[in-house]
């Protein structure tokens, strides 16, 4: 288990190894902005991603940053892979 940390709403969660950011923020009752469900492509989950490991992005979130023009730290949640602890900020909380 590995532990996400949401200082804006004052809260530690753990995530499944293996689960996305998204989907472990939704089952702890986290909203995520996002209008296609988590396949990628909207971009709107974006959250900022803050931890002492990289954290890689994936083929389609390496286009989506591209996209949208974002810092290395900006993560659509919808493709990361929780695999170590994580610190995470959003412009909607």
């Amino acid at each position: 288990m590995f532990k996400i940390k949401i200082p804006q709403l004052n809260k530690t969660i753990t995530a499944d190894p293996h689960q996305t950011l998204m989907s472990t923020l939704l089952r702890h009752e986290v909203p995520v902005a996002s209008s296609c469900n988590g396949d990628g492509i909207c971009g709107k989950c974006v959250l900022q991603v803050k931890s002492e490991q990289e954290v890689p992005d994936t083929e389609l979130a390496q286009k989506l940053r591209h996209k949208h023009q974002w810092q290395p730290s900006q993560k659509a949640s919808c493709q990361v892979v929780v695999d170590h602890d994580i610190t995470v900020h959003s412009t909607y909380w």
